[in-house]
């Protein structure tokens, strides 16, 4: 179990990268304003002032408040919210399946198209498929995801009515939103793959076994293998990337997912659950790079002495 050494070494890592994180929050959320002038209308007497705030542990010194506020994030406690008077935790639990589901379909969809097509790019270089896929692939990457959801909004949800423009339900509803965050990610899955097959297909192996025989699909089949390391990793790291883009998509097709949340927490002031918010798409980005950390040394035989 040697390969789980780097593991180790990057869950030490990523447990250092929530700390600085909780940090983050915290001192962000003491920038955007008094918690305190965010609940309570101006025109609250002093008095009602300075009892919320003993209320709430703002009259303590620094340092123990950001204690406070870590040991509560730590148990999943974000406090209450101020916007919908409800426990911040209780709101982030409704909202966080709607994000995972969106995300988990995406990073299939780009696993799949990505991969598929940077082997048949791999399978015909130089050919006009391969130009063709590269040149999709490029476009993936350079296109602003915002502005192709709204396209395909206006295409296949107004001008041909295939799919809902919006709204949370089965796949009839997350097929616009998945395509649209799985559509950069695919384009770099694709290259990746591609210029890794491509740069196993130069080893002498690959020649040996022409040599004696072996099948192209048994030959793809081993480089691919070989390949996987750099292949699980962009994809991994793409899949950490949808808790970002998720802010945006969500807003565009009105998924009621965390990154909606965040954005209609912003717009209400909504201090707790803007923290709450951001410091679990946070934790999942720590999540899942921890993942493929763990999957890359389980694929890469160097690093397993």
């Amino acid at each position: 179990m040697t390969w789980l050494r780097p593991f180790g070494r990057r869950t030490l890592q990523s447990g250092l990268g929530l700390l600085f994180l909780i940090l983050f929050v915290f001192v962000a959320g003491r920038l955007l304003g008094d918690p305190v002038d965010l609940i309570l209308p101006e025109i609250a007497p002093q008095e009602s002032r300075d009892a919320l705030r003993a209320e709430l542990g703002l009259d303590r010194p620094i340092p123990q408040q950001a204690l406070a506020y870590a040991g509560g994030l730590i148990r999943g406690d974000f406090g209450t919210s101020y916007w919908q008077n409800r426990p911040a935790t209780e709101i982030i639990l409704e909202r966080l399946p709607r994000t995972l589901y969106l995300a988990g379909v995406s990073i299939a969809l780009a696993g799949i198209v990505g991969i598929g097509l940077g082997l048949v790019a791999a399978v015909r270089p130089n050919t006009w498929l391969d130009k063709l896929i590269r040149l999709w692939s490029v476009a993936g990457i350079s296109i602003v995801s915002f502005w192709l959801g709204l396209m395909l909004i206006l295409l296949l949800g107004v001008e041909l009515g295939l799919f809902p423009t919006g709204g949370y339900g089965g796949l009839h509803h997350v097929v616009l939103p998945a395509v649209t965050l799985a559509f950069r990610s695919a384009g770099q899955v694709a290259q990746m793959t591609r210029v890794t097959v491509l740069g196993e297909y130069a080893k002498p192996y690959v020649a040996a076994m022409r040599v004696r025989g072996y099948s192209e699909a048994r030959i793809l089949g081993h480089a691919l293998r070989n390949a996987a390391g750099p292949v699980v990793t962009i994809w991994g790291d793409e899949a950490a990337n949808q808790a970002n883009g998720a802010v945006v998509i969500e807003a565009v097709f009105a998924w009621p997912g965390l990154g909606l949340l965040v954005i209609q927490a912003l717009t209400q002031r909504d201090l707790v659950l803007v923290e709450a918010g951001v410091f679990t798409m946070g934790l999942i980005i720590v999540l899942v790079n921890a993942v493929v950390d763990a999957l890359y040394g389980r694929l890469n035989p160097r690093l397993r002495t």
